[in-house]
């Protein structure tokens, strides 16, 4: 029997922050990814980073007590509206673990944990040619929009 488990990710606890390095590097080593490894200089920086950030939420999907898929999400605030919003930043579910219904329960359980938290909406962008990320997303509720948004970006560094 299959037991999936939604974990919250606690950076305090090291096999924590050593499985969501293990899987942010297979999502930098995916080819919807930078299609190489993570620079080893990266991954103290960014456990130091995260534990920084307050309005960091991550998030495990575990089968069978082994982690196969991560969520790294942004809580943020929406003026308009005046209630949190809840980006999701960085979503992998490992190669050999797709196309079983992970990826589908891990937004089902994202967009649970961002209602109970009194989110007006949840947030994401994707690459315009990662179509199957682009069917899960629409598959758990997203869409473009009633007007498209466009992600821009300015590079500081």
């Amino acid at each position: 029997m299959t037991i999936k488990k939604f974990i919250h990710v606690d950076l305090i606890d090291e096999t924590h922050c050593s499985n969501l390095l293990r899987l942010l590097n297979a999502y930098m080593e995916d080819e919807m990814g930078i299609g190489e490894p993570m620079p080893e200089h990266l991954a103290p920086s960014i456990i130091e980073g995260l534990k920084k950030h307050t309005g960091y939420r991550g998030f495990f999907v575990s089968i069978n007590n082994e982690i196969v898929a991560l969520a790294n999400c942004n809580l943020s605030f929406g003026t308009f509206a005046t209630l949190p919003l809840l980006n999701i930043h960085d979503f992998i579910v490992l190669p050999e673990f797709r196309k079983m219904g992970i990826g589908q329960f891990l937004m089902n359980k994202i967009s649970d944990y961002a209602t109970n938290e009194g989110c007006i909406k949840l947030t994401l962008e994707v690459r315009g040619d990662n179509t199957k990320a682009k069917n899960l997303y629409k598959k758990a509720g997203f869409s473009e929009g009633e007007t498209p948004y466009l992600f821009w970006e300015k590079k500081l560094k």
